[in-house]
């Protein structure tokens, strides 16, 4: 049989040949889905879902400040290129009003920033404000690889079905 490009042989066959190249990449990347070790990200959620273990999501950063007159809990102010949140009133004392603050995106970026406030929002009387301490800092989402560890982590301490800590239970009982 003649199977040279532009043959009849070839040409029925080149299509149904595409198409089952085509599923043999589906199959695959469903059968590296199917695993914990090689799992995208979404499906690594998915699969660790099942035993209750989440992806870490990220915190804000929580900062000091002080202010020279008494400012409204939820105003608005920045410093450098990052926004804060009033949240609560702490005291009052000869440096100032001091208030906890939150920053307005989550991550470690706002972690290491102190420095002078500029208000968002208007406040009556506003001559100076300064972040002097990050108190809580922020944390970023927790990376694919180190949330794949961690449900690796859980998975080889946890008792079920006849794993290696199964049965090591099992024997000291």
């Amino acid at each position: 049989y003649d199977k040279r490009e532009g043959s009849e042989v070839y040409d029925s066959c080149a299509a149904a040949a595409l198409e089952i190249a085509n599923l043999y990449a589906a199959l695959q990347n469903m059968l590296d889905n199917a695993f914990a070790d090689t799992a995208q990200r979404e499906y690594l959620i998915r699969r660790a879902s099942e035993r209750g273990i989440y992806p870490l999501e990220a915190t804000k950063a929580t900062v000091l400040a002080v202010f020279n007159c008494e400012i409204p809990i939820g105003n608005r102010f920045s410093c450098d290129v990052h926004s804060y949140t009033v949240t609560s009133y702490i005291r009052v004392d000869v440096d100032g009003y001091w208030y906890w603050m939150t920053a307005d995106t989550a991550g470690s970026a706002p972690n290491n920033t102190t420095g002078n406030l500029t208000p968002i929002d208007y406040v009556q009387d506003f001559r100076t404000g300064v972040i002097t301490d990050v108190l809580v800092v922020g944390r970023d989402e927790e990376s694919t690889e180190a949330f794949r560890q961690r449900y690796f982590r859980f998975s080889a301490s946890e008792t079920y079905g006849g794993n290696r800590q199964d049965y090591l239970t099992r024997l000291t009982t």
